[in-house]
């Protein structure tokens, strides 16, 4: 279960750093044809055009965090791990780096990692859905009906639509042996109204 979530992790765009004019403009290009196979699907040549990106404007934080993305998609978690590191050590305050950096310790099944940064992100992120809805996920690992259902309950108020919400939070009431919340729950997902989520995809 951990690694289907692992498609929802989050991103926004900051500004290039350290790429002279002459090489910004290729940059971004490449890191635009990056982002939209991404989202595409095709993480191959996503991880091409993010390397040339990175070659160009290395400087770039965003170039380096959605290298990291694209890693943690094809299971390449060491990897991805170094790229987000090297995302934060251009700029240690970027978020969305140190939020796809602790869902990738959740891919891998690091959750003494996770579960730390993630208590700290939902914190410091107060209206993210993500930090709340993998803290749920990884009590749902630990059977933890209780604690999954207030981390997911949490993660639901941030983001009452979400399908990814819904979908764990049917589970853990299940789990806790709420089967009219679990039947309303999954009802809820049925008849939401259609969203695809491409805001927090690749935000």
């Amino acid at each position: 279960m951990h690694s289907a979530f692992s498609f929802w992790l989050a991103l926004i765009a900051l500004a290039p750093g350290g790429a002279g004019h002459s090489q910004a403009v290729p940059a971004n290009e490449a890191y635009k044809r990056g982002m939209q196979a991404a989202k595409a699907g095709n993480l191959g040549e996503a991880l091409k055009e993010l390397e040339k990106a990175a070659a160009l404007a290395p400087g770039d934080p965003k170039v380096h965090n959605l290298t990291g993305l694209v890693l943690t998609r094809l299971g390449h978690y060491d990897e991805a791990d170094s790229a987000y590191n090297r995302a934060l050590e251009l700029a240690p305050d970027f978020l969305p780096a140190r939020k796809n950096r602790a869902v990738n310790s959740f891919s891998r099944r690091d959750f003494a990692t996770a579960s730390k940064e993630l208590e700290t992100l939902s914190r410091l992120l107060p209206n993210d859905f993500v930090p709340p809805l993998f803290l749920g996920l990884l009590a749902l690992e630990h059977a933890d009906s209780e604690a999954a259902l207030t981390r997911l309950q949490e993660a639901e108020k941030r983001a009452p639509r979400n399908s990814q919400v819904l979908i764990a939070l049917t589970r853990a009431y299940f789990l806790a042996g709420q089967r009219e919340a679990a039947l309303e729950s999954s009802r809820r997902l049925d008849l939401r109204s259609p969203e695809r989520d491409n805001s927090k995809r690749f935000e």
